[in-house]
């Protein structure tokens, strides 16, 4: 799992968010070395919508197109562990 810090919908180039370059390259080097799925994995801050910054990020797009599963963890299952 990949948590990138999509804080919000600005542009990585503002230094507000991580560049998609970056970790969907550690994502293809996780696959190379025998990662059988790789997750990009995101809740974003207060106030915002993850789902709405996935879309304004291009997000799905490049998940797809590298085939790694994309997890909102504001509205994702989770499971208490001890």
């Amino acid at each position: 799992m990949l948590k990138p810090n999509l804080l919000c919908a600005s542009d990585y180039k503002t230094g507000v968010t991580t560049n998609p370059n970056l970790f969907f390259a550690v994502a293809e080097i996780c696959k190379e070395m025998g990662a059988k799925k790789v997750t990009i994995a995101e809740g974003s801050a207060i106030g915002e919508d993850t789902d709405k910054v996935f879309d304004a990020l291009g997000m799905k797009e490049l998940a797809e197109a590298h085939q790694c599963d994309l997890v909102n963890l504001i509205k994702d299952e989770f499971t208490y562990v001890r």
